[in-house]
């Protein structure tokens, strides 16, 4: 099994490695477990600038535009069977480190249009 363990600390050594070291040691109790760590503040990770070119129109490209670090994750995501996310908790939220990892998880995630009959008399109500 491949486990891709991210974490989102800006911190190494701090508590989210060592919360994340324990899951992946429970994994390795249960089976042969291949991991591989991935700090997210060691990469060069530029900021999703929407142009969505990754999925939109469907299916889109699968590729993001913005060529760094990410280009690399996401190969050996694709390759991996599980993941382990980690991240402290900072204003009741993930890290902005690993927030702006998740975006930039864009092509993987497939867009589909649906159109609800609902809406449009809700939009004629708003603007009509």
């Amino acid at each position: 099994m491949k486990l891709m363990a991210i974490n989102g600390s800006p911190r190494k050594g701090g508590n989210t490695e060592l919360l994340m070291d324990q899951v992946v040691a429970g994994c390795r109790s249960v089976t042969d477990v291949e991991v591989e760590k991935i700090f997210v503040v060691d990469k060069r990770i530029e900021y999703c600038d929407g142009c969505l070119t990754c999925n939109s129109p469907p299916p889109g490209t699968g590729k993001c535009v913005i060529k760094d670090d990410m280009d690399e994750i996401l190969g050996k995501m694709k390759t991996s069977d599980a993941f382990i996310f980690g991240t402290p908790n900072h204003m009741r939220t993930v890290s902005a480190p690993l927030l702006n990892f998740l975006a930039r998880m864009m092509p993987f995630f497939e867009m589909k249009i649906d159109f609800d009959e609902h809406r449009p008399m809700e939009v004629e109500a708003i603007f009509g």
